[in-house]
């Protein structure tokens, strides 16, 4: 995990002093394997897609955006129909999911809200609705989580 974050920081690093394609180039190996690489080399094709308006940047920046979200969503939880009946009643909770999980349940929250964004720099190919088949996911699926309730005598 550390590994992982710290190469994306390095890559950002990069970005940011303008060393575009290198940058790209250092997160493309490990694309189709790590939400975190996927994210952030998406994230920087979106960056690039909104500074130039490109509509073929901005296809490019979707797709993979959209392939950083089907990565996110092999790691979240799996919930059985029991689980979803369950979480109507009472809350999940952050203790019960693992590190990695709740780390995919922001990722792909995050994978949303930029496709949403990408949504609004395509203009005239389909109608604005189905561009928008995101939409109905967008209540933030992380703020399904919650921390554990403090104990006695802690400050909530």
């Amino acid at each position: 995990l550390h590994e992982a974050l710290d190469q994306c920081m390095t890559a950002l690093d990069l970005f940011l002093t303008n060393q575009f394609s290198e940058a790209l180039s250092y997160l493309k190996p490990r694309t189709k394997e790590s939400m975190y690489h996927s994210l952030t080399y998406a994230t920087i094709l979106e960056m690039q897609a909104m500074m130039t308006f490109d509509p073929q940047d901005i296809l490019l920046a979707g797709n993979m955006m959209k392939e950083a979200q089907l990565l996110c969503q092999r790691h979240r939880r799996k919930s059985s129909v029991t689980d979803s009946f369950s979480n109507l009643v009472h809350r999940p909770t952050m203790d019960q999911f693992t590190e990695e999980e709740i780390h995919a349940e922001v990722c792909y929250a995050e994978c949303l809200l930029q496709r949403a964004a990408l949504t609004f720099l395509q203009v005239g190919t389909s109608p604005f609705a189905e561009r928008l088949e995101i939409s109905d996911q967008l209540p933030c699926p992380c703020l399904r989580l919650r921390a554990p309730a403090p104990g006695p005598g802690q400050p909530r």
